[in-house]
Order: C-alpha cells, then structure tokens, then sequence
C-alpha cells in the first residue's frame, strides 16, 4: 500500500511539472521556462520626419526584452520590394513593420483586438495596428495660387490628400518627392502637399512658408501585423505592440518627427505640428487593397486636380476607393 501511494504521488507531480508551463501559457502570465526569439521585418514606404524608424524599433523592442525575461527580438530593415519578395517566397517573420499596400502582408496577418483609429481593418476584423504615422500639409510660398506640386509617391497619395485640402492654383504639376520639394524651393508663389518630412527640411533652411494640416485623409500609417500562429510567439507579439501603443513610447515619437497613433499630443506650442494633432483623420487606404486600386486612386485624384472638376464630384467618386478610419 505504502508503495503504492508513492508511485500515485510520483505520478502526480510529474503531472504537475509537465503541465506546469501549459498552465502559464493558458492564464497568460509568463513563460520563463525557455527563452523565445521574436522576429520582426521592418520597411519604410513613405518618409519619417527625421532619424530612423527601424532603429526606434530596435530601441523598444531592447526595452520590452529587459522587461520579459527570456524574450528576445531579432529585427530586420527591409527595402519595400526586398520584403515583398521575401514574403511571396513563402517566408514570414512573428511581426511585419509596414506602410503602404500590397506587399504581401496580407497573406499571413493573424486578427488582433487593438482600438485604434487607422485603416487596418477589413469587414469588420482588425489585421493590422498602427503605431506611428506622418501625416499631409498644404505648404505655401506667396500666395500660393501660382503653381499647385504634387510629390507622385509610389505607395502614399498626396493627390487624394489635396482633394481633402481647399489648395487651388493656376497649373497643377506632379513629380517625384524630392523633385516636387526642390521645385518648391525655387518658386516663390506656389503650393506643396507635402509631409512632415518637407517641414522638417524647410525649418533646417530657415524657408519662409506657411503650413496648414490636411486633416480628412491620411494613409501615413507605420502598422504592425502579427503574422505568426505559434501561440507563444503570438502571446508576446501581442503584448509587444500593446508596449508600442503605450504612452511611455507614444510619447517618444517626437524623437522622429512623426506622430502619435494613440492620440498623445507631442507638440505643444509647435505650429503647425501641433495643428495636426488636432485633427481628426477621417478616410485613408486599406493597406491590404491591391496596387491597381491605389493606382486608380491616385490618378483619378490626379486627373480631376488638373482638369479642375468639382472637388466635391471628384471626392465622393474617391470614396468608392478609401476606408473610412476606424
């Protein structure tokens, strides 16, 4: 009997050592047992304000390894067509850092359950969470009226941007970025749909100019998606973009001249940076649409802007093509 009792208790501590680690995992709480190796793809799509985005991330991933013991993130910067093709390829990491639309995310972005108004959500479930974003400005020069530039961006559209803008001019022209910035700097009556990018380069010239927000559309979005189905990975991928969205890190985007996705104000008493974080972004691009449809988007903008055909016509028809932010 006495035997036996002991091979019962045996048994059952083993059980509860076995065990023990599901436990953890399934109440949510740690899972210091082993280490884990959180993968994340970085690219940037559309210009930050100033520094680098991919080190930024770096930065908050080394502080939510010291934070979670055992957990440990290797992150790797993506040219926009590097992580496309890798990803065709088959191959995925635990997170993808993005902008942008059709790279491929899509075919491997998990739902996550974060309320965050951008536009990464389709019929009605989240895939994709921003947490940082740029935003549009109508930047003018004189009057402004004598000449409206476009920067023709492959994966942003300041052509919709200006639908949303009262920004009228005389002849309407659209070039790449830095060509529509360094055309701007020689006019002297002319208005730019720039970024925060171009307001950060113009206050390091002392450039006279006047800057108002485009506050109804914006597709600047820097998103995360989780893109892995090992639920150990997906717990601490998860957790890492709640770290992401807290305030402790919302409120260091300043760093990069760019903005918060939370809505934590970062530029008081800074014109027109703080002007923006007062407006409410209304329509954007789902960063899952296909590349056609942001094309037909951005020339459809782009076809009525210079033929002068009613903003409101031109907008509505445009609606058919945007998100509504969520």
């Amino acid at each position: 009997m006495k035997k036996a009792l002991t091979i019962i208790f045996a048994v059952i501590t083993v059980a509860i050592i076995v065990s023990a680690p599901f436990l953890l995992e399934k109440n949510g709480e740690s899972f210091c047992e082993e280490s884990v190796i959180i993968t994340v793809w970085h690219t940037d799509a559309f210009e930050g304000g100033k520094g680098s985005r991919c080190s930024f991330l770096r930065e908050i991933a080394s502080e939510f390894s010291k934070r979670n013991k055992g957990v440990y993130f290797l992150v790797s910067n993506y040219s926009v067509e590097g992580l496309k093709t890798a990803l065709q390829g088959g191959k995925h990491p635990d997170i993808v850092s993005f902008g942008g639309c059709d790279l491929s995310v899509e075919n491997y972005a998990r739902e996550v359950k974060f309320s965050v108004r951008d536009g990464g959500s389709v019929g009605g479930k989240r895939f994709a969470v921003a947490y940082l974003k740029g935003g549009y400005f109508k930047i003018v020069k004189g009057k402004g009226d004598g000449e409206l530039i476009i920067p023709n961006g492959e994966y942003f559209s300041a052509e919709t941007a200006c639908l949303f803008s009262d920004a009228k001019a005389e002849k309407t022209v659209r070039l790449t970025t830095q060509d529509a910035y360094s055309r701007f700097l020689l006019k002297e009556n002319a208005t730019l749909i720039g970024t925060q990018r171009d307001l950060v380069r113009l206050r390091n010239i002392n450039a006279d100019f006047i800057a108002t927000p485009i506050e109804r559309y914006n597709d600047l979005f820097q998103y995360f998606s989780v893109t892995t189905d090992n639920y150990k990975s997906s717990y601490y991928a998860n957790e890492f973009i709640k770290y992401a969205l807290s305030d402790n890190v919302q409120s260091r985007i300043s760093n990069l001249y760019m903005f918060s996705a939370t809505g934590v104000k970062l530029y008081a008493g800074d014109e027109p940076f703080s002007a923006y974080e007062r407006c409410e972004n209304e329509y954007t691009f789902i960063p899952f649409s296909t590349k056609d449809n942001f094309e037909l988007l951005k020339n459809k903008a782009y076809d009525g802007l210079v033929s002068g055909e009613d903003y409101d016509i031109i907008v509505n028809s445009c609606k058919n093509l945007i998100n509504v932010v969520k």
